[in-house]
């Protein structure tokens, strides 16, 4: 049966890949044949860009998603090689836990799940990175805050390490491999709440604050770095345990699984997986070969595992779930996310750019095309724009007329469906999930352009960005106005819709072209207005 499921995928992706290059040609030369006016050419170009954009992503995505069927095996064999070996003399591992003003009951469970760890040889460090020393923050309420987190450690026996605030995640972290390997700063201080003496750790598993590792989550992960000592980190991955409480929730932890499913596991396979923060053991061997970890990425992950694949360190994924978490479960929060996660990724493409033309021979090529893929995804923002407005100014204004040709209008879309609901249909088909939960996940990420666009602006500009938490302190709403950019998309291509109907019934020529572009435009109003039902967070009891 999996044969034969394998055969029907390869088939699959085969004609799919032919029919990307064949429209990807015929595109090409469509854009030097066409007679039309200088702007109307710039369009055209634009819109190539845009579509070569997709194709590479979404057969990326395909590769990603064949690696993992066709090479099943080999992960299996891995993870199951993680299980089986035995630690005769576990070596001494520290367990991170970054905080920044983080709920008190978030951070209990967090340090009960990793206290009550099945691998002895550990210590439980809380890196309390809340800004005290801000004006605001000398109030009484922080005092008691503060106080109260120094007691919930005291009764866990975690020891609490602090520092002068400097470089978010990364700086904290920094300070903290600079204190333990008593290169000490007179700004860092650890108050020890367990029994033994700081030992200079030879691993360091991170944890977001909201992970709750299993209690088995170490022994395989620390056995493997033990039996490779190449490897510079091993990354588990994230599943959300709040996935029921909003439709946002939902949605994000669909995102979730199709990134750490295929694409890390795809990454894997070749050993080109990237840190992605948490639910992650460093050796502190390769940490100190790279100058710790990039305080001036917002991501400090993916650019410090761009770094260790520089230095020819290894990287490992393992499939085996060890940890669940909290995602956001608002629009807010989701939007804190992604706009961090966008800007640090496309801080590391301008990254990936310059390292290239400098140096090619840095990377083995199959390390460049997963860093681009990785590094580019948030430009979608983008490419989603430039794609979907395209019917709309057809409609409403004749722009661009090339839009106009029947042959054209037929195949614009065509690719672009075609790749990316068939690879999202053999990863559903394969994995169980529901399609109408990854129709969800992807409107909820297109939807989301704006914030993707001004993270991409910020980067060309070269602004600088500080480190933003993902909010965990419930569900709330954003204020339409502040939609704006959605809200205008949503009235261009409501429009658009009406108007395209009117003529499909009045005027009637060209019909396939207006029936095609009226169809687009009334879908991309339903992708945008789905920002309105993600904001307006009805509690969910159902699975």
């Amino acid at each position: 049966m999996f044969k034969t499921f394998k055969l029907i995928i390869c088939i699959t992706c085969f004609i799919i890949v032919i029919l990307s290059l064949v429209f990807f040609i015929s595109r090409i030369l469509y854009v030097f044949e066409t007679e039309v006016e200088w702007y109307e050419k710039a369009s055209l170009v634009i819109l190539l860009i845009a579509e070569t954009f997709i194709i590479v992503h979404s057969v990326g995505y395909l590769i990603e998603v064949l690696r993992v069927f066709f090479k099943a095996s080999f992960t299996d064999d891995q993870n199951k090689k993680l299980i089986v070996s035995k630690l005769e003399s576990p070596p001494f591992v520290a367990i991170l836990i970054p905080a920044y003003h983080e709920p008190l009951n978030i951070i209990k469970n967090t340090l009960i799940c990793s206290k009550v760890l099945s691998y002895q040889n550990k210590h439980l460090y809380l890196l309390d990175d809340t800004r005290y020393d801000l004006p605001e923050s000398k109030t009484e309420e922080m005092y008691k805050y503060k106080q109260d987190l120094e007691n919930l450690c005291k009764k866990y026996e975690v020891n609490i390490f602090r520092h002068t605030w400097r470089g978010a995640k990364a700086g904290i972290l920094n300070d903290f491999i600079d204190f333990i390997k008593k290169r000490e700063k007179k700004e860092s201080c650890c108050i020890y709440n367990q029994k033994q003496t700081a030992i200079d750790p030879k691993y360091l598993a991170v944890l977001d604050v909201d992970q709750n590792p299993f209690i088995d989550f170490l022994e395989p992960i620390i056995s493997k770095l033990e039996e490779d000592s190449k490897i510079a980190f091993i990354q588990s991955p994230q599943y959300y345990t709040n996935y029921q409480k909003s439709s946002v929730a939902s949605a994000a932890n669909i995102q979730q699984a199709i990134f750490y499913e295929y694409i890390c596991e795809g990454k894997g396979v070749l050993g080109a997986v990237l840190c992605c923060g948490t639910n992650i053991i460093y050796r502190t061997t390769a940490l100190d070969s790279i100058g710790g970890f990039d305080e001036t990425s917002v991501t400090e992950d993916v650019s410090t595992s761009f770094e260790f694949h520089i230095r020819k360190w290894k990287s490992f994924y393992s499939n085996k779930v060890s940890v669940f978490g909290m995602g956001p479960d608002n629009l807010f929060s989701y939007f804190t996310q992604q706009y961090r996660w966008a800007f640090g990724t496309l801080s590391v493409l301008k990254k990936l750019i310059v390292t290239f033309f400098k140096n090619p021979k840095a990377l083995k090529w199959f390390l460049w095309w997963e860093y681009l893929l990785s590094s580019s995804f948030y430009l979608i923002g983008i490419v989603f724009i430039v794609i979907s407005i395209f019917p709309a100014t057809y409609l409403l204004f004749g722009f661009p007329n090339y839009v106009a040709s029947v042959s054209f209008t037929s195949i614009i879309f065509i690719p672009y469906l075609a790749i990316t609901l068939t690879a999202f249909m053999l990863s559903i088909t394969r994995r169980g999930y529901a399609l109408k939960n990854v129709i969800k996940g992807q409107w909820l990420l297109l939807a989301t352009f704006p914030i993707y666009i001004k993270a991409t602006i910020n980067i060309i500009l070269n602004r600088k960005e500080k480190f933003k938490i993902t909010s965990k302190k419930g569900s709330f709403t954003i204020p339409l106005w502040k939609l704006w950019p959605q809200l205008f998309f949503i009235t261009l291509f409501f429009f658009g819709t009406i108007w395209g109907l009117c003529r499909i019934y009045f005027v009637r020529q060209p019909i396939t072209t207006l029936c095609f572009n009226t169809f687009w435009c009334f879908y991309n109003f339903i992708i945008i207005f789905s920002i309105i039902f993600f904001n307006y967070i009805p509690e969910k009891n159902g699975k």
